[in-house]
């Protein structure tokens, strides 16, 4: 009763929105102009740097902030300079020079008197802050990748042997007190307890284990015959405890993905990263707090040392927590690869700064310890929407990110009703009920897009089982469509398809030989399934058509030197015709396909073709045609051998037909324009946030619009 209720107040929004003639709000959308009519409140505008200050980091790779809340020094890919900069003078003060390759660590010590600096040639240097000269060189047997330091004690991270060494060093003696060389692949990452009893290191493919470094377990002569002929057996001190193995705890229980990166907090609590923040009792092994959902392979993490804050970054967000899991805040970067987030650190007072590969820094306020404000800003993906699709009845849309994230819409209110992490490539069922996507190479998740249980389905993997002489490949899952509400099409990379049944352990093989290599998932016209394959070695590409109520290989079609390795696409114009390019450059062209019969039906010229659209319905499709000197859109007709060009649009334009009518959707930076076939402009949507994400529903009056803040917005025909 409550959802009957809720979903007629969005319904008498909507109405009582549609009577306005023009209106807008200072969200990230107009409510209303010319046609279309916002579903559901705006987003209140994203939180900005306090401070930004730009270094000469180009291509930067660390961060460290003393004390004093004032001194920021950055690392960089350059040949080893550093750059010590002030907040509250909004500038570089001084370049410092001594290592000979890139810096990729830095951090504090003994109370930020001390800075450590960890290079790709060897060493790790031990600066005086007080007079920025270098006290000591520690060196290494390898890149140092990872350093952390408590007080005067310090861990650092090496590359360059498969077994993985870190190295305990005594700040006050410049001795190495241990060697930790128990992983079996080499260091992605170090962290040091703040009473430097405990070292955590996380191995390049997720292990994660904990260290007693209370007492040296080294004679000091032991470390010198160590480095001129570098034996990790000779001095291994195994891990007090493997507190994860790829990420996994021995029950099962932890990361979905490899954990990245670890730190302590003032009680001794360990926080690994992977596409979420876990907090552990070391003593245990048992997890202490998940946090929210940020993206696969999370950049930096951090403890505030004293307040109750954690934050984690990944590509333009950073995400605030409370300890005990509550979102505080979300700082958003540019959208741009200058602009992904790669470390930062915490103030005492508790304002975050970031760095980004440009090299610049960003100061964040201090956030609200009552968290996020507002249910829609807590509904917005972490970063841009890349994508968003709407389901074959009008009734759901899903959105992504390259978060991995994956959030489901009720398009009658513009509530989110699910959200998926750790998945790609998702898909509507038929009847709109569930959405599936993939978890890895060999699972599938569906999940219920009322909102619910999610579960997962996994390929059967016979390749163990066959006769060693004869080896097949495992399964590998690049692609899914749907077939009807129960049943969804399963391309893989060298396999042939399989229909997977979605309420039952049902796999039905499709019977023939796929013609190479599949990326993507095959596209429908009605029966039929059409896959686009390559043999790049050989260079030759097919598109093959499978016949899904016989359950085989109907035709393929292949050529040399052909267009779809470039393109990747198949288009279908109604359930018994496809558009596939063929030939290639000044001989590209469009060949209009009968399927059942592989005939061909025309060959039209298409010089500089990109992409096709298809979904008026009447069999019309839209081609984009895209030269240096300008991006054009043409019509391609029934029956028609030649295009007819329509429009011109800026390089990078979304285009999205309108189903049922004879209008297209434009979408460009912050404008959604609604052009007839003529080219003539009828409706326009300003958004104050510029987007990239568009889709149309079945009817052609609903819209979806996903923009670069991670907003999703909905609009309906007026």
């Amino acid at each position: 009763m409550r959802r009957i209720r809720q979903e007629r107040l969005h319904n008498d929004h909507a109405v009582e929105v549609r009577r306005r003639t023009s209106m807008t709000s200072r969200g990230s959308a107009t409510v209303m102009t010319e046609g279309w009519a916002r579903i559901g409140a705006a987003y209140p505008p994203r939180p900005s740097a306090s401070l930004v200050v730009e270094t000469p980091a180009d291509g930067a790779h660390c961060l460290a902030l003393l004390p004093d809340g004032d001194t920021c020094v950055v690392g960089a890919d350059n040949d080893g300079e550093l750059y010590v900069a002030s907040l509250r003078e909004g500038r570089v003060t001084r370049t410092l020079r001594a290592h000979t390759a890139a810096v990729n660590a830095v951090a504090p010590a003994d109370g930020g008197r001390l800075l450590l600096s960890g290079s790709q040639d060897g060493t790790v240097r031990v600066w005086d802050t007080a007079t920025w000269t270098v006290q000591t060189v520690l060196d290494h047997p390898g890149d140092v990748w990872s350093v952390a330091a408590a007080g005067l004690t310090a861990v650092c991270g090496t590359s360059g042997y498969d077994d993985g060494v870190a190295l305990v060093w005594d700040l006050v003696t410049g001795e190495c007190r241990a060697v930790l060389a128990d992983h079996p692949q080499g260091i992605a990452s170090v962290a040091i307890d703040p009473g430097g009893r405990r070292a955590a290191t996380i191995g390049e493919y997720g292990d994660v284990l904990l260290w007693d470094i209370a007492e040296p377990v080294l004679d000091p002569g032991t470390y010198r015959v160590l480095m001129k002929e570098f034996e990790p057996a000779q001095a291994r001190d195994f891990a007090e405890a493997v507190l994860l193995e790829n990420g996994r705890t021995s029950a099962g229980t932890g990361h979905i993905a490899e954990p990245t990166t670890a730190a302590f907090d003032g009680e001794g609590r360990l926080y690994t990263a992977a596409g979420e923040v876990i907090g552990w009792d070391v003593a245990g092994g048992t997890e202490l707090v998940r946090y929210p959902w940020l993206g696969t392979g999370i950049e930096a993490l951090v403890v505030h040392p004293t307040l109750p804050m954690i934050a984690a970054a990944k590509y333009w967000t950073a995400q605030v927590y409370h300890v005990d899991g509550t979102p505080l805040a979300t700082w958003h970067a540019s959208w741009g690869d200058a602009e992904m987030m790669i470390d930062l650190a915490f103030a005492d007072d508790g304002r975050l700064v970031t760095l980004d590969k440009a090299g610049t820094l960003r100061v964040w306020p201090v956030p609200s310890t009552e968290g996020l404000a507002g249910e829609q800003a807590d509904q917005r993906h972490p970063s841009r929407v890349d994508q968003v699709r709407i389901d074959p009845t009008g009734r759901y849309a899903l959105s992504t990110s390259p978060h991995d994230d994956v959030a489901i819409w009720d398009l009658a209110g513009g509530d989110r009703t699910a959200v998926m992490h750790g998945v790609h490539d998702p898909i509507f069922t038929a009847d709109g009920d569930h959405v599936v996507a993939r978890a890895d190479l060999a699972k599938l998740r569906i999940q219920p897009t009322m909102g619910g249980t999610p579960w997962t389905e996994a390929a059967m993997d016979e390749s163990a089982d066959d006769d060693e002489d004869e080896w097949e490949p495992s399964p590998h899952i690049v692609g899914i469509t749907a077939v009807d509400g129960d049943r969804v099409l399963v391309t893989d990379h060298q396999l042939a398809p399989e229909i997977w049944s979605l309420s039952t352990d049902e796999r039905r093989g499709m019977r023939g030989d796929q013609a190479g290599d599949s990326s993507s998932a095959a596209v429908m016209a009605g029966r039929y399934a059409l896959i686009a394959t390559s043999r790049h070695t050989e260079d030759i590409t097919a598109v093959q058509c499978w016949n899904l109520d016989r359950g085989e290989l109907l035709w393929t079609r292949s050529e040399t030197g052909a267009a779809w390795p470039s393109h990747g696409w198949v288009a279908v114009l109604d359930e018994t015709m496809a558009v596939l390019p063929t030939g290639h450059g000044d001989d590209l062209a469009l060949l209009v396909i009968d399927v059942p019969g592989n005939r061909v039906l025309r060959r039209v010229p298409a010089p500089d073709v990109k992409d096709v659209y298809t979904g008026l319905g009447d069999g019309t499709a839209i081609v984009r045609q895209w030269s240096e000197a300008e991006c054009a859109l043409a019509l391609l007709a029934p029956g028609a051998d030649r295009l007819r060009p329509f429009l011109t649009v800026e390089p990078g334009t979304e285009v999205c037909p309108l189903p049922g009518t004879d209008r297209v959707l434009l979408l460009s930076g912050t404008t959604l324009r609604t052009c007839r076939l003529t080219g003539a402009e009828i409706g326009r949507i300003n958004l104050t946030v510029p987007a990239r994400a568009l889709a149309a529903g079945p009817d052609g009056a609903t819209i979806v619009i996903g923009d670069e803040e991670g907003g999703v917005h909905v609009f309906r025909a007026v």
